[in-house]
This record gives structure tokens, sequence and C-alpha cells, in this order.
């Protein structure tokens, strides 16, 4: 869990102030079903394909992931946009 503290501070901090155990709640949920769900795909990949398209299906969502962010940051620095840090 320690390599989330992070995403619940940032949720915090952008959250409003009247929405906060929503929001705050609303990302444990996320993670919850990311931790129950992940295990349970990953072993029906496993079971249908091997061991090996469990580590090509873990590899496909890394790159996805990484590909989607990298579209994001310079889709918003091409419009030259600026995160909003004042509230």
């Amino acid at each position: 869990m320690s390599d989330t503290v992070a995403t619940s501070t940032y949720v915090a901090d952008v959250a409003r102030q009247e929405s906060l155990g929503t929001s705050l709640g609303a990302l444990s949920s996320i993670m919850d079903i990311g931790q129950s769900a992940g295990p349970f795909i990953t072993g029906v990949i496993i079971t249908a394909t091997a061991t090996a398209g469990g580590f090509l299906s873990a590899a496909a969502v890394c790159l996805l992931s990484a590909l989607a962010f990298l579209a994001l940051a310079f889709s918003k620095r091409r419009a030259g946009s600026t995160p909003d840090t004042t509230r």
C-alpha cells in the first residue's frame, strides 16, 4: 500500500472539501476492484494461454498505459494547459 500513498494525497488535494470523503471512498473502491480482479483475470489468461500469455498480457497492459500517459501528457503540453494549483 505504500506505493499508493501519493495517489490518496493527490485525490485529497484536488477534491472539493464537501466531497472529500466520497472521493477517497471512490479511490479505495477502484483500488479494491483492481486488486481483486487483477489476479483472477491473470489466472484466466494463464490457464488459457500458458505462462507466456500471462507475461505478454501484463506487458501489453504496461505498454498501453505508458502510451496513454504519453498521449495525454503531450496533448496537454501542446494545448498549453498547465495544472491549476490555485483554489
